[in-house]
């Protein structure tokens, strides 16, 4: 039990930490590199935000849902 509130804690705060860094990172990126960069560079960031977001609900579930079981197939195939 304790292992998923830890999952779940953690993964929020990745998500957290890439929704700071979208803008950060595709201000820098179409200053240094161009438009074409800065939207490969968010792309990759709301990637990366969705996965930690859906780990974060996955690992909020309650062991043995319905709901568990898919998010744990989206969660794993990320």
């Amino acid at each position: 039990f304790g292992e998923e509130i830890a999952n779940s804690v953690t993964h929020a705060v990745g998500a957290v930490i890439m929704l700071i860094l979208l803008p950060i990172s595709s201000t820098y990126s179409y200053e240094a590199h161009g438009f074409l960069s800065s939207f490969g560079v968010s792309i990759f960031v709301i990637s990366l935000f969705l996965m930690f977001l859906s780990s974060t609900i996955y690992h909020s579930m309650v062991y043995g849902s319905t709901h568990k079981y898919v998010l744990r197939i989206i969660d794993h195939s990320m």
